[in-house]
């Protein structure tokens, strides 16, 4: 979250009331909710004390593996967060990007029908993945590679041979990329827990993107996500029966 105000901006105060994020730990007696990063939380760098009147908020974006990745165990402060904030929908404030439904815009659809536009052209048949955790507990490394076996997987980012910036899941790189060359984009989840759908699902869908997203086939997607905008793995035998699938749309631009 950037500092200062900018974050509350959208939010209805009562008259002169606002919101500001710190980092001054000076500040701690006067703050109404101190937010504790969970990847990032030093059992032995705690305040020392919480007053009756204090929010402290567990934080974190990234499922429980990912969380616990450095080993540290939270048992001695566990119950000291009266507040929480992941991606579970039984926390006190669901992370809203992991939530969200998407729908058909009708009007928009009509109109790119319409103008007749042919999104596939120019673009190749090689799948993309921009990928920075290598080694995950969903084991989607495992289907990537063998996916490649039938059908060319290039991998963008600490993971592959391609680069496009510093931090290519950033900025607008990925999106240049996917709609110059791509016609299918690997979304999968470094973890399998429940209610978790990973961010570049949504970065392709909150863009302006004309790649196909393959999802990994653990999530109720159809819940979230309109008909006929995924391909989904768990709907296809193998790998393999994948590929063949992704060939046919290959050659045939209306289906893309």
């Amino acid at each position: 979250w950037p500092l200062g105000t900018a974050t509350f901006e959208m939010c209805k105060f009562p008259a002169g009331k606002t919101c500001e994020n710190v980092i001054d730990r000076t500040l701690y007696n006067t703050s109404e909710i101190i937010l504790f990063h969970g990847q990032k939380i030093d059992p032995n760098d705690m305040p020392s004390h919480r007053f009756h009147d204090h929010r402290w908020m567990f934080y974190e974006i990234e499922t429980p593996p990912q969380t616990w990745i450095q080993g540290v165990s939270l048992d001695p402060i566990r119950s000291v967060f009266n507040l929480s904030s992941t991606i579970t929908f039984d926390s006190h404030i669901p992370i809203t990007e992991r939530h969200r439904t998407c729908y058909m815009d009708d009007e928009r659809f009509n109109k790119i029908k319409q103008e007749d536009t042919n999104f596939a052209a120019g673009k190749g048949s090689r799948v993309a993945w921009f990928v920075s955790h290598c080694k995950t507990q969903s084991k989607r490394e495992v289907y990537a590679a063998e996916l490649g076996k039938y059908i060319p997987v290039d991998i963008w980012g600490r993971c592959g041979n391609f680069s496009c910036g510093h931090r290519y899941q950033r900025g607008d790189c990925d999106k240049e990329i996917l709609n110059k060359d791509y016609k299918f984009y690997l979304s999968f989840e470094n973890s399998i827990c429940e209610g978790y759908v990973t961010e570049k699902l949504w970065r392709l869908i909150m863009q302006p993107i004309t790649s196909i997203p393959i999802t990994l086939g653990r999530v109720a997607y159809h819940n979230i996500l309109s008909e006929r905008t995924f391909l989904d793995i768990k709907d296809f035998s193998s790998p393999k029966a994948l590929a063949d699938r992704l060939k046919e749309i290959d050659k045939d631009d209306a289906q893309f």
